[in-house]
């Protein structure tokens, strides 16, 4: 009795123990195409009573799921299904794997010979001992939100290609294709509105093969018909009954997205879709392309994001995905693509910076990525590459690059220069990269102006001889970086007041042009002006008083204008080594200040109207070479301080009022006077000066000289005042 109690106790506690049901973890990690992943769990009856996933699984990601089953009297099946039918096991680069545990207990884990399209497990207390099971024509089980979409066709191993009757092309029915090949083409000729291609030969024939459709190529029969073909590729044995090529650019393909089921062309080398109206995402299982070279999506409607999945394509040499609808951050697995020679994703909506991984394409020859909303600098990793890559070859303007092309700045170099002048190659590629465009990305030696400046400021702009015609447009102080500003010899007409929100600006030269009114008041100093050159224009009006301000200039150079007023009294405060202000119509005397240009090397003020005498402060222009007055109205002695300038290589005072006084024997004592008698002008003067012989002996010359020069030393004229003319010509 008391062993049959014991008995009775036994088995109340193993059902009691039954009741309690299961507990069970499902762990797993997804392969590199984790929306290819779900699973569920189903009773005895069929029913299933877990299932996922919710939304789509992510790639090469970990999962765990956990829960109770509280039927102990039930046999479970655990399913999961890979809709591409390779399984999540065991594959390269990045595979899956998976792991059921029951009560502690691990029951199943990755088998990679047995699952493809689904596998199954059974478990719990009255399930039969059995081998997990496969399916070779495995049928999708129920799913929360997930249905796979290729389960009902049969794995590659199935399908056995016909032989191929040279002596009949056409003999090569349907019985040979591959039916995951052909479920793809007719998958795309049904969502694409295929009844309205441009060219559609045999599409609808059922009983052809596909090697036979308009743009589909396989390797057999590209070897029957070479001419029909736009491009090649490499065929091998195993390539010879799969579709190698799939040409339908240009061919009205529209309103329809790219089939899921892409990834079964896995002997695909080329792929022309461009130029279509194709709508939907680029799927992932492009990734699955492995032999792909060339690829090529442009002038579609494709959206979303690229699929990270194209860095599995490392023998590709070309992608264009321009000129689509695509979103959000370029890849980083882009760089993968190592051979990778031309990337064409301009005119899309990509945001983010630059990968550094780009570093890596050390075959690339172009690249465009215009016409996004790319942020960021060139990284570090990916400068030397890009910046060996010719202008035409390198399109990156049109972002928010600290880089490259500004959209602003560009616009004002359009402005400046016209946009019907603007060549072809010019609207294709970075202003960087025009000629007389310098950028801050394109120096050498660093320089001051560009630490706080991105790399597509514009640091020197030298466009002379372009036929620029009209005023410079106000949008020319969006430059605010530039620093040389030259535009001689075009058809300006006038310079705007914006011109001085240039604060770096050092070299301003406008020669050779129509400039025909004053110029405008410098409302913010140019402080940084070393050279401002406005010769040969028509100015008209004063010099403004602002000028002043630019304590840094060097070099100003205003002759052959209009200008009026006593320029020297504006000017003589600055710093100046060379001054051209002849041929205008100056006027006044020259201010006492004039000696304190204590820097300046040559001065030309000839063909002014200025008056009065020549102040003795000149002497104190120590630096003095060069110093023309003439054709002026200058009056009274000959200027004393002139004698102090030792430096001196040439001197002109001629055609002004009369001068009188003494010329001493020590201001023609200067060597290079008395070594170069060419560089000594025509005096018109009234001076005493000594005798023939003394004014000989001082300017070094003798009378064998002067008969060998054939030059008349001394010359006098009679007109409204009495002149001597001492002309010293080139000796022979």
């Amino acid at each position: 009795q008391f062993v049959h109690l014991l008995s009775i106790v036994t088995c109340v506690i193993a059902q009691q123990s039954q009741s309690a049901g299961y507990s069970f973890i499902f762990s797993f990690k997804t392969d590199s195409y984790g929306e290819e992943t779900s699973w569920n769990i189903k009773n005895e009856m069929g029913e299933v009573i877990k299932a996922g996933p919710l939304s789509e699984y992510q790639d090469s990601k970990s999962y765990t799921i956990s829960d109770y089953l509280d039927d102990p009297n039930q046999c479970y099946t655990l399913t999961i299904y890979d809709s591409h039918g390779d399984g999540i096991c065991c594959k390269k680069p990045w595979p899956g794997n998976y792991i059921l545990t029951v009560e502690g207990e691990v029951v199943a884990s990755c088998d990679c010979d047995k699952f493809k399209f689904e596998i199954e497990h059974s478990f719990g207390y009255l399930c039969p001992t059995e081998a997990p099971t496969n399916s070779p024509h495995p049928t999708p089980g129920p799913t929360a939100s997930h249905t796979p979409t290729m389960s009902a066709f049969p794995t590659t191993d199935t399908w056995k290609p016909t032989v191929f009757d040279p002596a009949n092309p056409f003999s090569y029915n349907r019985n040979g294709d591959d039916p995951k090949q052909r479920k793809f083409l007719e998958q795309l000729y049904k969502s694409a509105n295929g009844d309205s291609w441009m060219t559609n030969t045999n599409w609808t024939d059922i009983s052809l093969s596909y090697c036979w459709w308009h743009g589909v190529y396989c390797c057999e029969t590209y070897k029957q018909l070479p001419t029909i073909i736009s491009t090649t590729f490499t065929c091998t044995n195993e390539d010879k009954f799969n579709i190698v090529a799939l040409e339908l650019d240009n061919n009205r393909l529209k309103n329809g997205g790219i089939p899921t089921e892409l990834g079964y062309l896995s002997h695909l080398q080329k792929l022309y879709l461009n130029n279509n109206d194709l709508i939907g995402t680029l799927p992932s299982s492009i990734g699955r392309l492995t032999k792909l070279t060339n690829a090529q999506f442009h002038f579609n409607k494709l959206e979303g994001t690229i699929p990270s999945h194209l860095g599995f394509l490392t023998d590709m040499d070309l992608l264009y995905l321009y000129n689509n609808d695509f979103i959000g951050k370029i890849p980083t697995e882009l760089g993968r693509m190592t051979r990778m020679k031309v990337l064409g994703l301009s005119e899309n909506s990509l945001t983010g910076s630059i990968p550094s991984e780009f570093g890596n394409l050390q075959m690339l020859e172009m690249i465009y990525l215009s016409d996004n909303k790319l942020t960021g600098a060139i990284p570090n990793e990916f400068q030397s590459l890009y910046y060996r890559l010719d202008g035409e070859s390198k399109i990156l303007f049109n972002n928010n690059l600290q880089e490259e092309d500004i959209y602003d700045t560009r616009q004002a170099l359009i402005d400046l220069i016209g946009a019907e002048r603007l060549m072809d190659k010019h609207r294709s590629s970075s202003y960087c990269d025009w000629t007389g465009v310098e950028c801050c990305r394109k120096q050498i030696e660093p320089i001051d102006v560009c630490s706080n400046n991105p790399g597509g400021s514009v640091v020197e702009l030298n466009w002379e001889n372009l036929s620029i015609r009209g005023q410079i447009p106000s949008s020319i102080q969006v430059l605010s970086a530039l620093k040389i500003l030259q535009l001689g010899n075009n058809e300006i007409t006038g310079v705007p007041l914006e011109i001085t929100a240039l604060p770096y600006l050092e070299k301003f030269d406008l020669s050779n042009n129509r400039l025909s009114s004053s110029l405008p008041s410098w409302n913010a100093p140019f402080v940084n002006l070393d050279t401002l050159i406005l010769k040969n224009n028509f100015l008209t009006g004063t010099i403004p008083e602002e000028i002043k301000f630019s304590t840094l200039l060097q070099d100003l150079d205003l002759s052959n204008n209009d200008m009026t007023g006593n320029a020297l009294e504006v000017i003589s405060e600055l710093s100046l080594s060379k001054l051209d202000i002849s041929s205008n119509k100056f006027s006044g005397s020259i201010p006492t200040t004039v000696g304190q240009l204590s820097f300046i090397t040559s001065m030309r003020m000839s063909y002014n109207q200025f008056n009065g005498t020549i102040p003795e402060y000149f002497g104190r222009c120590k630096q003095l070479r060069k110093v023309d007055l003439s054709n002026n109205l200058l009056e009274g002695e000959f200027p004393k301080g002139m004698f102090q300038l030792s430096n001196l290589e040439y001197f002109d005072l001629s055609q002004n009022k009369l001068f009188k006084g003494t010329v001493p024997y020590d201001f023609w004592d200067i060597s290079y006077l008395r070594e170069n008698k060419e560089s000594l002008k025509t005096f018109e003067t009234k001076v005493t000066y000594g005798s023939k012989e003394d004014f000989y002996d001082g300017i070094g010359m003798d009378d064998d000289m002067t008969r060998q020069s054939g030059a008349s030393i001394l010359n006098i004229h009679v007109g409204v005042f009495l002149t001597v003319t001492f002309c010293f010509l080139s000796v022979r």
